[in-house]
């Protein structure tokens, strides 16, 4: 007598939810180790991609364990048909191990190249994003580079250490855009070329922004330390890059950069609605 079709496609979804399952509460301990434990063993895009892992082999145990309930009632509603039916003798054969092998490898196959190619289109759509982000921002500095130039126009943050309010209100305007996250300025440190003064306008409400020294390390500041020296391709190539940040050098009336606004965009923001040219 041979196995019904029903029980072996039962058996089949069973121990592959078994062993999603098992990976799973594996995984989920690993979890709790490393977030008690602190550990270091991965970095920040690792740890998002075991994430999605995580979250993919908790979306298969679910769907796994809703179609082994489902497969288990249809296994009940079978037998019990054959209690009151002759049976015919006709049955599929049981599943074979190399089958099964078969049917795991391309679920996998087909769920990482459905991933390849969602992951190509995102990055697709975030370099259309950020084109449109750049165009808008670069759009707008032009209206406000000759006004922050002029209110930057003889400033001394090592005296200071305070933008003038007209600066102030210009990065205010630019940080409540609807597409701008956050907005930064840099100034040279005329005491020492390693050096930069930095502010963050994302915070006006409380009080006026400190402008804060900084020593030049990492590599946004050392193109922007580039740029106020007078060689701004080192900003050109990062703002080729795909990403929501656009470095602008503002420059005064000769020319000369004086500053370097960093205008960071909120990637939530829908482009759509935009036009250009206004």
């Amino acid at each position: 007598m041979t196995a019904k079709p029903q029980g072996n496609r039962l058996n089949f979804v069973a121990n592959v939810t078994l062993g999603l399952l098992f990976a799973l509460g594996a995984w989920s301990v690993l979890s709790i180790f490393d977030a008690t434990l602190d550990w270091n063993l991965f970095g920040p895009k690792v740890k998002a991609l075991l994430n999605g892992v995580f979250y993919s082999l908790l979306s298969l145990s679910v769907i796994g364990v809703a179609l082994t309930l489902t497969l288990g009632m249809w296994e009940v509603a079978h037998s019990f048909r054959t209690l009151l039916a002759d049976r015919t003798g006709e049955g599929a054969g049981e599943i074979s191990r190399a089958a099964q092998l078969k049917w795991i490898i391309g679920g996998i196959t087909a769920l990482a190249m459905t991933i390849g190619v969602l992951a190509l289109a995102n990055q697709s759509v975030l370099r259309h994003r950020s084109g449109v982000f750049k165009r808008l921002a670069g759009e707008q500095m032009r209206h406000f580079e000759p006004k922050l130039a002029s209110a930057l126009a003889g400033v001394d943050p090592v005296a200071k250490q305070k933008l003038p309010q007209k600066v102030e209100d210009l990065m205010r305007t630019l940080n409540e855009l609807s597409f701008v996250s956050r907005t930064v300025i840099y100034l040279p440190d005329p005491t020492d070329a390693a050096a930069l003064w930095r502010c963050k306008g994302y915070d006006y409400s409380a009080s006026r922004r400190d402008v804060k020294r900084i020593f030049v390390a990492k590599k946004i500041e050392k193109a922007v330390a580039k740029a106020l020296a007078g060689d701004a391709t080192d900003l050109e190539a990062l703002n080729a890059e795909p990403d929501f940040n656009l470095c602008l050098p503002v420059r005064d009336a000769s020319k000369k950069i004086v500053a370097v606004l960093k205008i960071e965009g909120n990637k939530r923001e829908n482009f759509r609605e935009y036009k250009f040219g206004s």
